[in-house]
């Protein structure tokens, strides 16, 4: 495997961290692992400060239902677009569909699990997240549904980053709440933000 193809896959495991935190809280060993090494190595990368005092591993799992899944006033949509200038991206979701259909990975879930995501639509950020690594990982002149890969991974990064943007500014109303997430909104729209500007 070259250098470059290593680059690759390192940066769609990092997208899929993200994937994976917008899918739902990670176990409590992941968490430790999260906490301690993980989000402070992204941190690091990105060339931001350390947090003072760091996350504690329960935060995860007391935030994702009251910010995500329940009805509540301080909860925030999962959904891409709704981040996204109305008439500008209406066509996410479809976009994201036509990824699925042309990839055979599945945007939808077979069962609902408690606690989970369990998208209603394609431009869940999971689903996103989950299709940006893919596409990182994939050489960017592959055709996948008539459109080059580095044309799709380029459309995707600069919703994402205007998106999650706006995602990072409303959880910052709230920031207290919410810090375990906030954390995560911010260091994946940097991420992508640094993903998009090479």
């Amino acid at each position: 495997m070259d250098r470059e193809q290593n680059a690759q896959d390192a940066v769609a495991d990092v997208l899929l961290i993200f994937a994976r935190l917008f899918d739902g809280p990670p176990p409590s060993a992941i968490a430790a692992v999260l906490v301690n090494d993980t989000l402070p190595r992204i941190r690091d990368l990105l060339g931001l400060e350390q947090l003072h005092p760091p996350l504690a591993q329960e935060m995860f799992a007391a935030e994702y239902e009251p910010l995500f899944l329940l009805p509540t006033s301080m909860a925030v949509t999962p959904y891409l677009s709704q981040y996204l200038d109305p008439g500008t991206e209406d066509d996410l979701p479809i976009k994201i569909s036509t990824l699925s259909a042309a990839t055979g990975i599945p945007w939808q879930k077979e069962s609902f699990i408690a606690g989970r995501a369990y998208p209603v639509f394609p431009d869940h950020l999971n689903c996103v997240f989950m299709f940006l690594a893919y596409l990182v990982s994939v050489d960017r002149s592959a055709e996948i549904a008539g459109v080059n890969a580095g044309e799709w991974l380029a459309v995707l990064l600069n919703m994402v980053t205007v998106g999650m943007a706006r995602l990072c500014d409303h959880l910052y109303t709230i920031k207290g709440l919410y810090p375990a997430y906030n954390e995560a909104a911010l260091l994946a729209w940097q991420y992508a933000h640094a993903l998009n500007v090479l």
